[in-house]
């Protein structure tokens, strides 16, 4: 049984997308050694999160303790400024955009010291103390001088098409190798490029095996050299970020070619066009000389070299992503290189493989850990926060592969076997950040959603508007599909409002003031009687008009007029289904998992628990202050003495009383004069 005490310190590991089913399923097979000690000696519980269910309001949640109302984080992205039109959306990954005080700056009202690490929706930071990263999954970071790239001899959509020929002009080269040159070139954000000589060798003579990469046309100067399915050592180099009008204008054009790439793509580009367009606002593009790294991995190389695969990794900068913004430098020297981007995106576009992908979340798990031993050995600190978004991404790459109804047996295996592998990889990290703790220190593992299968396929509401006449399109001068603002009544946007285009408030309003409500009622009614056509059955769950939402926490000016959530079969694995939702075998609900100081031993708790109650709770065992806009109630089922801080109150209270009793007992005994307050009771 845990001592009833008070922790000094607190861990948390934040698991984006962490499937608290999956978890239960690999520590019951014996796959998840260090989650299943935690469990053992803590509690568990498939915790609620908010609506919607995804990224940006759901950890906000986790670290204030209020809901998306009351915090202003709605969604993954934030409705439009005053004036602009209603399909004008920026990110939700913006602390400045957050209304309510998050539990660091909780605990530094109470002289605690707050590490985060690589914890998603904490950028900038709102603290003194220790920040590495923080802004959102994959694309969505502030910092990245240049994205992941394939390198292949053919001639594919967004990659750079290596042309081979017989090398010429270069120094040291043996012409045993009988080499083949070409140009590898790294896509700089601004314009640039960075330029590196390629070289593809016939090391034993039997067939091309080896690829080296060098600065110059000097083989004896390598950055990198590797065999097929390896990965090269890092490359640190300095780049020239000098911004390229001309060259960005090219390369726009060609994204716009590329739109229809796929379905991903396009979810991917709004996520990357909008980074940059902050990024751009806030002055966070680097400019001139700037020190980096990346590294490459040797994909495929066929013996007669006709076929040449090489991927580059995201390209990050050694410093200016940290608080303090020097600490990168020293992270590089004793951790190694960082990188927020896994490669997903690759993945998607079927640039890598799955090993690969893993391969690079391995890695990053590691220096997480690393990363924390190494901070928390070297500084101050009373908490440490930890994030992942490794579940989120497997979740998106395979849950549909999950479902028996859509999935071949094969389908399943290799979606199974990955993600045990993938959790697996989570669990070596847990163990090293619990190897962090003392007997005082409270740790938590929590996710901010989790994922279910969609076998029916998505269902678009803005489809649904458009087909019962309340949203309208035309085609404008250069031919483009665009919204005919003045026959649009209404416009879903983002992952769960539809807002009535509505005049005196919307730049090209047409609803009159006094139609609100009818039109609100009439999308209320299109929306529930809405059919998927796949199924036959209904697409949404339920339909909230403004006002209703108050009852799930949603309310104020960065909602919707409408609120809908869909049925969990035409969702895409998160973000519009119901927090309770269930597929099959998993659910949508969040991972909580909690043990130290004061927390019951091998109990799956039974009462109803949200996200609004982590702040609360672990503001309680710690002795700081409560976030100031928490809503949330501390989890008193998990608590060993849940009374604690009343009775280290009344201990602190009749300990005071002995200390006056014996002033006033030393006064009388050497005929002092007592101090008047310790009188006073």
């Amino acid at each position: 049984m845990a001592e009833a005490k008070e922790a000094k310190k607190v861990i948390v590991l934040g698991i984006d997308g962490g499937q608290p089913e999956l978890i239960q399923r690999f520590v019951k097979e014996g796959k998840l050694p260090n989650f299943e000690k935690l469990m053992k000696r803590g509690v568990f519980k498939e915790i609620i999160e908010p609506l919607p269910t995804i990224t940006p309001p759901c950890w906000t949640t986790i670290t204030t303790g209020a809901w998306p109302g009351t915090h202003g984080i709605t969604d993954f992205y934030l409705p439009q400024e005053p004036g602009d039109d209603l399909d004008q959306i920026q990110h939700g990954f913006n602390t400045h955009k957050c209304k309510a005080e998050y539990i660091w700056q909780a605990a530094e009202r109470a002289a605690k010291k707050p590490i985060l690490i690589k914890w998603e929706v904490s950028w900038p930071p709102v603290h003194h103390g220790i920040q590495v990263e923080g802004c959102g999954p994959g694309v969505v970071n502030y910092f990245e001088l240049g994205s992941v790239r394939l390198h292949t001899t053919e001639d594919l959509p967004m990659t750079n098409m290596v042309r081979l020929k017989p090398a010429e002009g270069w120094a040291n080269l043996d012409p045993m190798w009988k080499s083949l040159e070409g140009e590898v070139i790294i896509a700089l954000h601004g314009g640039s490029e960075q330029v590196y000589h390629l070289l593809i060798n016939k090391s034993k003579g039997a067939g091309y095996d080896t690829a080296l990469v060098c600065s110059t046309k000097d083989a004896a100067k390598t950055v990198a050299s590797m065999r097929m399915g390896q990965w090269s050592e890092w490359v640190i180099d300095i780049f020239d970020m000098t911004p390229n009008q001309e060259k960005m204008a090219r390369d726009e054009a060609q994204r716009a070619k590329t739109k229809t790439y796929t379905k991903t793509k396009a979810g991917q580009d709004t996520q990357a066009r909008l980074t940059m367009a902050q990024r751009a606002r806030e002055g966070l593009m680097p400019r001139g000389k700037t020190k980096g790294s990346f590294r490459f991995k040797l994909l495929n190389l066929s013996s007669d070299a006709s076929e040449m695969e090489l991927f580059s990794t995201q390209v990050w900068p050694v410093s200016g992503y940290t608080q303090p913004p020097e600490l990168g430098e020293e992270l590089l020297e004793n951790v190694g290189p960082f990188f927020t981007n896994p490669a997903r995106d690759a993945l998607h576009y079927e640039w890598i493989d799955e090993r690969t992908f893993y391969e690079l979340m391995d890695y990053q798990h590691q220096w997480l850990a690393k990363t924390a031993k190494y901070l928390t050995s070297s500084r101050e600190w009373d908490l440490l926060y930890v994030e992942t978004h490794c579940g989120d991404y497997i979740n998106h790459f395979y849950m549909q592969n999950f479902d028996p109804r859509i999935a071949s047996e094969a389908q399943i295996r290799n979606a199974t076997s990955w993600f045990t592998r993938h959790y697996q990889s989570i669990d070596r990290m847990l163990g090293d950040l619990v190897s962090l703790a003392d007997q005082d220190t409270l740790f938590v593992v929590v996710s901010d959603h989790s994922g279910t299968p969609s076998p029916w396929g998505y269902l678009e509401p803005l489809t649904v508007l458009e087909n019962a006449g309340l949203l309208v399109y035309k085609n404008d001068e250069q031919g483009k599909r665009v919204v005919d603002w003045s026959k649009t009544k209404a416009y879903a946007q983002r992952s769960i409002y539809v807002y009535i285009n509505l005049k005196g408030r919307d730049p090209q309003g047409i609803v009159e003031p006094k139609d609100y409500d009818k039109v609100q009622e009439e999308i209320v009614e299109v929306l529930r009687g809405a059919i998927h056509p796949k199924s036959g059955k209904h697409a949404f769950q339920v339909v909230f008009k403004k006002h209703e939402a108050e009852l799930i926490g949603l309310y104020g000016d960065r909602i919707g007029d409408v609120v809908y959530a869909l049925n969990p079969e035409c969702d895409e694995e998160h973000g519009k289904e119901l927090p309770t939702s269930r597929v099959g075998d998993v659910s949508i609900r969040s991972t909580f998992i909690m043990a130290g100081p004061n927390v019951k031993e091998g109990i799956h708790l039974e009462g109803m628990a949200y996200l609004t109650s982590v702040a609360p709770t672990i503001a309680y065992l710690i002795g700081i202050p409560v976030p100031a806009n928490a809503e949330g109630a501390i989890l008193y089922e998990a608590l060993v003495d849940p009374d604690l801080r009343l009775h280290l109150q009344r201990k602190a209270e009749k300990e005071r009383d002995r200390w006056r009793a014996m002033y006033r007992g030393i006064a009388v005994e050497y005929d002092l004069n007592p101090r008047r307050e310790l009188n006073d009771e």
